[in-house]
């Protein structure tokens, strides 16, 4: 099996094993952030620096459209290439378009989750993908503990992934159920402080901070 899509991992972890249901507010912004993670990782988009010519820094331009030979990768691709560059907010608002749905799919197909119809007060149907598989998962999770718990150091995936799960204010109740064995406050302000470093998370995170403003009236 391939390694697993940053966005992959995140929504693993954002989604509830028993339920199926994804945890977190306004999370299809966050998994679109995680594919912008990705391709930035993957050196085929980046931000624009200071002195660049005709272009203002920190813009998002895409400096390798050639195949990824991941179909979720390619299809984020074709969408930015479009343009030679964007703002940041738009980069993650164009690739939260089927992100959802697109990972779930990839999720079922490796046998971590299975899609399983269930009907919300009986009537409305809904699709549902509780875990099958849960020692990768485990995996992940204890990674995670370890970094934002015990304060050992991150590799440049767990960090990405902090900071990505900071954006829906998840990266406490991912590593741990149990409130009264983790300082949660200080989890909290760790992940915060990853966030602030990961464009496309801190992206995520005012987008949705807009959508909830918006929301409120």
């Amino acid at each position: 099996m391939s390694e697993l899509l940053l966005v992959e991992d995140v929504a693993l972890l954002l989604l509830a094993d028993d339920t199926g249901w994804m945890r977190g507010q306004y999370h299809e912004w966050v998994l679109a952030g995680a594919l912008a993670t990705e391709l930035a990782i993957r050196g085929r988009i980046r931000l624009t620096e200071k002195g660049e010519r005709d272009v203002r820094p920190g813009r998002v331009v895409v400096s390798d459209a050639s195949s990824t030979d991941d179909a979720i990768l390619d299809q984020a691709l074709v969408r930015l290439a479009g343009r030679p560059v964007r703002w940041r907010s738009t980069t993650v608002q164009l690739l939260r378009k089927n992100v959802k749905r697109l990972v779930l799919e990839r999720l079922v197909e490796r046998g971590f989750v299975e899609a399983r119809e269930h009907r919300v007060l009986g009537l409305v149907p809904i699709t549902v993908y509780p875990a099958v598989s849960f020692d990768y998962e485990q995996r992940l999770r204890s990674g995670l503990f370890a970094v934002l718990a015990r304060n050992e150091e991150p590799t440049v995936r767990e960090a990405c992934i902090i900071a990505l799960l900071s954006a829906v204010n998840m990266a406490d109740k991912v590593i741990a159920e149990d409130v009264s064995t983790v300082n949660r406050r200080a989890i909290r302000k760790r992940a915060k402080e990853m966030r602030k470093v990961h464009w496309a998370a801190e992206t995520a995170y005012r987008l949705i901070q807009n959508q909830q403003s918006a929301a409120a009236g």
